[in-house]
């Protein structure tokens, strides 16, 4: 992701994932719909309609997840200068964590489950505190936007995903 959101010739990312026949797990679906550019899921199988649907709003409305760079004006050939908006890390073994950030606007914080155990996010609270929960794939946390949430108190089942914005 990185190395091909770099190339000068290559201004916007279009991601035209074909998984027919495939089986996705909640997790898979989420980090895809978080990546950088626009997402192209064809013939998805597995994962709910909620979660897809959660995830297109989210991708429609927070400008971090659409905008696919932080630009800013500079004298320089182009107009403009292109920063990534995007940070993934792996915390643990089949944890994947992809922040997403735009220049003063909220970050939001994916964490996923590839693993096949329950994951403590004990490692990403030791990054990020916490946040208003916006997306849970296994409904297993308090309802979306009533309290903050900790990472800390999050044990994620195996193939789900949670998606939390930060505080300013």
């Amino acid at each position: 992701i990185t190395h091909w959101d770099t190339i000068k010739g290559r201004p916007w990312i279009n991601w035209n994932i074909e998984t027919s026949g495939l089986q996705m797990s909640n997790a898979a679906i989420a980090l895809q719909m978080l990546l950088p550019g626009t997402i192209n899921l064809n013939g998805i199988q597995g994962g709910e309609d909620e979660t897809m649907k959660n995830m297109t709003t989210l991708r429609a409305l927070a400008v971090p997840i659409f905008m696919n760079g932080n630009y800013k004006r500079c004298d320089c050939d182009e107009g403009l200068s292109k920063e990534v908006n995007y940070a993934i890390h792996q915390p643990v073994a089949d944890l994947i964590q992809l922040e997403r950030y735009y220049s003063r606007r909220n970050r939001y914080v994916l964490v996923a489950n590839f693993g096949e155990e329950n994951v403590n996010l004990v490692q990403v609270g030791k990054i990020y505190a916490g946040g208003e929960l916006v997306l849970d794939t296994s409904k297993s946390l308090p309802d979306l936007g009533q309290e903050l949430v900790k990472f800390s108190d999050i044990a994620l089942p195996p193939g789900e995903a949670v998606v939390i914005k930060l505080p300013k």
